[in-house]
């Protein structure tokens, strides 16, 4: 966990300012992305570290799918979690989400912008020792709020920074796994 930490910070510390910056093509439709996340599962009273991974489709990118997404500036995310809460005791999940987000301008270079979602997905707790062993799954639901912006960088790579923090709601019994999760994200862009 410590590695990904780490990673994740020397690459915000060699990208420079991460001021929204203009990149010398188009705007950037979609990104893909690793994170670093910390998730307090209320009914564990602890903290739980993790990974993941995401695909994001900014509304400009969505629209390819669903014409009246962009009208409706809304973009979609699928994304993966792992979470590792203590000894023998791992969530994991993956969501598809739909984001509303603020900023209704142009789409081009430069542009960031606040987000909220919610989704819905597929998740496995899994746990084993003091005697017992088992895995369950079951759907699991996310609500989000987030802000994402481009990174200038010296390598002038199309690099992304995306900050949320969410709300996952899931009942496997005979384990409740509800609670609030920050995740810091560093994404690749892809050029329209």
């Amino acid at each position: 966990m410590k590695n990904y930490i780490c990673f994740a910070l020397i690459i915000v510390l060699v990208s420079g300012s991460a001021e929204a910056s203009s990149f010398d093509t188009g705007g950037l439709e979609t990104h893909i992305g690793v994170n670093s996340a910390v998730f307090v599962p209320w009914h564990h009273r602890t903290v739980a570290y993790g990974y993941g991974f995401s695909l994001v489709m900014r509304p400009s990118y969505a629209k390819y799918l669903f014409d009246q997404l962009e009208q409706w500036n809304l973009g979609l995310a699928l994304q993966s979690t792992s979470q590792h809460v203590s000894d023998g005791f791992i969530f994991r999940d993956t969501i598809a989400s739909l984001r509303y987000y603020f900023n209704r301008g142009d789409f081009g270079p430069g542009w960031e912008s606040g987000f909220v979602g919610a989704g819905i997905g597929l998740a496995t707790v899994s746990w084993s020792g003091n005697g017992s062993t088992g895995s369950r799954k079951n759907k699991d639901y996310i609500l989000e709020a987030g802000y994402e912006f481009d990174i200038e960088n010296t390598f002038k790579l199309p690099l992304i920074f995306m900050f949320h923090i969410n709300y996952r709601l899931i009942d496997i019994e005979p384990v409740s796994y509800t609670g609030m999760g920050v995740a810091i994200s560093i994404c690749y862009g892809v050029s329209d």
